[in-house]
């Protein structure tokens, strides 16, 4: 029996290749990372996933860069997740206030992956 998950939330690297993905589960202080290969196969894997870790519904949030995000988006909304393509610029802004080196490390962190900032 799988448990259910009320509070999930998803932060998705899109590259050509790869989704490096960091699940932030309800009650856990640090996300699980996982990289699926950006293909129809990874987005079944990262969709199998979710569903081994009881997460029936979660927030993913996408940097909306170019078309490699559009397929997992698809996918993740077809599955009936709640997606959010995040406007790059809008990315830096938040780093800059948070005085981050890198848009990586904000990508995985949980109050933009939860709140899809």
């Amino acid at each position: 029996m799988l448990r259910e998950l009320t509070l999930c939330g998803l932060g998705l690297d899109v590259s050509k290749n790869t989704l490096n993905a960091a699940l932030l589960e309800e009650g856990k202080a640090k996300p699980a990372h996982k990289v699926f290969s950006n293909t129809a196969e990874g987005h079944e894997q990262l969709l199998a996933r979710l569903a081994s870790k009881g997460v029936q519904e979660v927030h993913a949030a996408l940097e909306a860069t170019g078309t490699w995000a559009e397929e997992v988006a698809l996918a993740l909304h077809q599955a009936r997740h709640s997606v959010s393509l995040l406007n790059p610029a809008r990315i830096h802004a938040f780093a800059r206030t948070q005085m981050a080196r890198t848009n990586t490390a904000l990508r995985f962190n949980p109050l933009v992956r939860a709140l899809g900032l």
